[in-house]
């Protein structure tokens, strides 16, 4: 049982499945900037070709790799910002099973997100997908760690500790890219990777690693 234990979520690739909107936005990008020399996503997008071409932590990471200027970098993400999950074409959902895996977790422990998207897609995509608000103590955004944490992951959740007077195993990190692996490991909180969302993670390296969601809500769980 994990009663008292604290479950912190990433969003994109760990509850929610931003992976094709995300690329159906980059190939759009790429044609709106004129980037021919950019590896647009073949059609039909695939899961693996994906995870393969979109290989950095952020989104202006990656448009700078691609031959963005700042300035259309800027741009770009500004778009981003305006149309993701607004428009139709860019919609995203929660993963298969979240809505019952964050069910069935929430009767044993608490559960929050810290992510670096806007609480205003988090909300719309948790309404749209049936999720009631209270499922979460709190919600983290993007804006929120700018703000008030340096954008680190890390040292929010090093504020929380503070904040709830928590002890660092009482709480775990679930995350699918190496820099929330990092995030964790910095905070000296557990984690957990999972691979169905943009993760890659090899197993054997010192953390559980979900292949679905069913896996996860598994090891949530068993937690002692």
């Amino acid at each position: 049982m994990i009663k008292d234990k604290v479950i912190m979520y990433d969003w994109d690739g760990t509850l929610a499945d931003t992976i094709i909107p995300t690329a159906v936005f980059f190939n759009d990008m790429f044609e709106k900037f004129n980037k021919t020399n950019a590896p647009a996503y073949p059609i039909p997008l695939e899961r693996a070709k994906i995870r393969k071409i979109f290989n950095k932590a952020t989104m202006p990471e990656f448009l700078a790799e691609q031959g963005f200027t700042e300035q259309e970098t800027r741009e770009a993400y500004s778009i981003y910002q305006q149309v993701f999950n607004k428009d139709k074409k860019y919609r995203c959902d929660i993963f298969q099973g979240v809505r019952e895996m964050l069910k069935n977790v929430g009767r044993e422990a608490r559960q929050l997100v810290v992510s670096l998207n806007s609480k205003e897609n988090i909300n719309s995509i948790l309404q749209r997908n049936r999720v009631h608000p209270i499922t979460f103590g709190m919600i983290t955004d993007g804006n929120e760690l700018k703000g008030a944490h340096d954008s680190s992951k890390a040292n929010y959740i090093r504020f929380y500790l503070g904040y709830s007077h928590r002890m660092p195993d009482e709480i775990t990190y679930v995350g699918d890219t190496p820099d929330d692996y990092t995030a964790a490991m910095e905070a000296g909180v557990n984690f957990i990777g999972v691979n169905y969302g943009w993760g890659r993670f090899e197993k054997g390296n010192g953390f559980s690693v979900a292949e679905n969601v069913h896996e996860l809500e598994e090891m949530l769980l068993n937690m002692n």
